[in-house]
């Protein structure tokens, strides 16, 4: 909201030992207050109500202003492969160079998260929590953090889960996510505007079994490509988990030979290698709802992301 100070005067003295003494003017003591009623209406104070529409502030959702009115199946979320993986955290191989709080802060709203129960608590772990781990109350703190200090962002996480949803359920709770949540829909989904206005801004889902309604499969409300490509001529818009029938798509844009390298992260991510994988998706019939890589911050995930969520946009 655009906010106008009304002008205002102030009058200082600064007095020394030597300095003459100051002596208000003749009769101002005297002078009687101005009538406000006298006031033309050009010289009223400005208000809110008196700026053009367009002159006030436009509501943005998810960084654009145009994503508040877009269906949530119908937006692009650039996001992240094995989310809590990173080089920041210490993981071995990691996926990503910097971990789930400072994605969050470059604009990364997809998350691919694997979880554990380990030495007593709930662990964000690749494969083993010995080669690297994040508690889960500080990674998906950082997470619930973001939230409360940016009120018009929405976030899809897909767990692949190693513990069982009534645990998922639990370590919800524990970090205090577990309000934010949204009920998933097969089709019809609510704007961005409506889903954040409704307190519904995080999507969950599981890769192994389902919990509450709130708490799907992940393959009941999406499907996948594949994702286990080491050169750019293998990648391809197969159907790999979920029915093509699902409102969602999870595109997994990745190479590894065998393991995850920052070059390689590069290749992908490249302008020309996201555009050429996309079209081929859309010649089939596929629109990405997450477009997750490796090493999110080379390459060009952003702007092509904001360059499809641009389509169509008034």
């Amino acid at each position: 909201m655009i906010r106008r100070a009304l002008p205002y005067l102030v009058l200082a003295a600064c007095q020394t030992s030597d300095s003459p003494e100051i002596v208000p003017d003749a009769g101002l003591e005297d002078a009687a207050p101005a009538d406000v009623s006298d006031l033309d209406a050009a010289d009223a104070p400005t208000t809110d109500a008196d700026i053009e529409p367009d002159l006030l502030e436009e509501r943005v959702c998810n960084g654009a202003a145009h994503l508040c009115a877009r269906p949530f199946n119908e937006v692009v979320l650039p996001g992240t492969h094995n989310s809590m993986s990173a080089r920041d955290e210490d993981f071995f191989a990691p996926n990503q160079e910097h971990g789930i709080d400072r994605q969050l802060e470059d604009g990364i709203r997809g998350l691919l998260i694997d979880t554990y129960f380990w030495q007593g608590e709930y662990q964000l772990c690749h494969g083993s929590c010995e080669i690297g781990f994040t508690p889960a109350s500080e990674g998906l703190g950082h997470l619930r953090d973001f939230l409360a200090a940016n009120p018009d962002e929405v976030i899809a996480i897909i767990f692949q889960n190693a513990i069982s949803p009534a645990e998922t359920v639990e370590m919800l709770e524990l970090v205090g996510l577990d309000s934010m949540v949204m009920q998933p829909r097969t089709d019809g989904w609510p704007t961005l505007a409506e889903l954040i206005d409704n307190g519904e801004r995080i999507l969950v889902t599981l890769e192994s079994g389902s919990g509450p309604d709130w708490l799907p499969r992940a393959w009941d409300v999406f499907f996948d490509t594949q994702y286990s490509f080491s050169d750019e001529s293998q990648f391809n818009c197969a159907v790999n988990r979920g029915s093509a029938d699902n409102s969602l798509h999870l595109l997994n844009h990745w190479l590894q030979d065998p393991l995850p390298l920052p070059e390689l992260g590069a290749r992908a991510n490249s302008y020309e290698t996201l555009w050429a994988r996309l079209e081929q998706c859309e010649a089939e019939g596929v629109f990405p709802n997450i477009l997750a890589v490796d090493f999110y911050e080379t390459g060009d995930l952003f702007q092509v992301v904001a360059e499809l969520n641009a389509a169509d946009a008034e």
